[in-house]
């Protein structure tokens, strides 16, 4: 009974781990075409070498990210 127990934990444990690998490898991907994009599409842009162009550039993925972490927050379930 013991034994069977435990191979429960250890597949539900591989399971995760498997899961979470997967997730690991999306964002790898996702970031590595992103950056792909990037460096061939971004000497194209018709951008202006300014200070307000650098800090909005930089600025708005952790904004962006911030409104969306705050619209979970206020959309959560109750418990």
């Amino acid at each position: 009974m013991v034994l069977s127990q435990r191979a429960a934990i250890i597949v539900m444990d591989a399971s995760q781990l498997r899961n979470q690998v997967g997730f690991v490898v999306k964002v790898l991907g996702f970031s590595w075409l992103l950056a792909i994009a990037l460096k061939a599409i971004g000497p194209r842009l018709p951008l202006p070498a300014t200070t307000a162009t650098c800090l909005i550039l930089v600025l708005t993925p952790s904004l962006g990210l911030a409104l969306f972490l705050g619209w979970r927050l206020r959309h959560r379930p109750t418990d």
